[in-house]
């Protein structure tokens, strides 16, 4: 299985995933342009994209699945809250594309399952993929990390886990008293110090690819999130590189392929 993050954080999430016989993207919360663009890096036609999975229905998620579905034909998928709040919004109009789940499902030789995870959003979800080899989960903007969600993650090979924000960052930057209160609550997102910890426990399960992403650029850095990842690490006796992997993708910028 590859992965490639196309985008993460604030200003657009979209995520690439293929196996051997099907191309998939997470959120495409970027331009349709852009994603073109950014997959002809990888040598990949966008018409090739076998399906989108929608995380949940804000704006840097679902940006270009409109022309997605509309002019490439590609399916979208999401559970049915999601996709109706996307109708309501305004951000799809094709409903022959949008394709309802209620439980796992498949594209082509790809699994998804979908777990519940907590966000200010009308029914948000993170995504276990498996190949039939290897698995990957995706758990992004929720503002805590349950047993439950945990328990949805723990067994994969490879996590894209959300780091966002550093508290005192945070708590002394510009952002508005609302806003920090909203990013700081257990439906908002995941503070690095949670992020780190989470990591910790998924190293000690056996989880071999950590890759920590929608890092927020006012709130935070890609080498702190790293170094404090590795700092937790380091206190539970677990060496990076060799035990686990770790990594950050960023905003507006293509990461190295993750392949595993």
């Amino acid at each position: 299985m590859k992965f490639v993050s196309l985008s993460s954080g604030s200003s657009g999430n979209c995520y690439y995933i293929e196996t051997q016989n099907t191309k998939l993207l997470v959120d495409a919360g970027i331009s349709t342009k852009r994603i073109k663009n950014e997959l002809a890096k990888l040598q990949v036609d966008i018409a090739q994209i076998d399906a989108v999975c929608i995380t949940h229905e804000h704006v840097d998620h679902v940006y270009g699945i409109d022309v997605l579905s509309r002019k490439y034909q590609i399916p979208i998928y999401a559970n049915v809250l999601t996709a109706k709040r996307i109708f309501q919004n305004g951000y799809m109009k094709d409903t022959d594309k949008m394709f309802c789940f209620q439980k796992p499902f498949s594209v082509k030789d790809i699994q998804i399952s979908s777990f519940e995870i907590w966000h200010d959003a009308v029914c948000p979800v993170g995504y276990t993929i498996e190949d039939g080899q290897t698995s990957l989960s995706i758990l992004t903007d929720s503002g805590c990390v349950t047993e439950k969600m945990y328990e949805a993650i723990k067994n994969s090979k490879t996590v894209l886990l959300e780091s966002n924000h550093d508290i005192q960052m945070l708590k002394t930057g510009p952002y508005p008293y609302m806003t920090k209160q909203r990013i700081m609550s257990e439906v908002g997102h995941l503070s690095n110090n949670d992020a780190a910890e989470v990591a910790v426990r998924l190293a000690e399960n056996g989880v071999q690819n950590i890759i920590f992403g929608h890092v927020s650029s006012t709130n935070n850095s890609y080498d702190l999130v790293y170094e404090n990842a590795v700092g937790h690490m380091q206190s539970r006796k677990i060496d990076v590189d060799k035990d686990v992997v770790l990594g950050v993708v960023q905003k507006n910028v293509i990461s190295a392929p993750y392949i595993f």
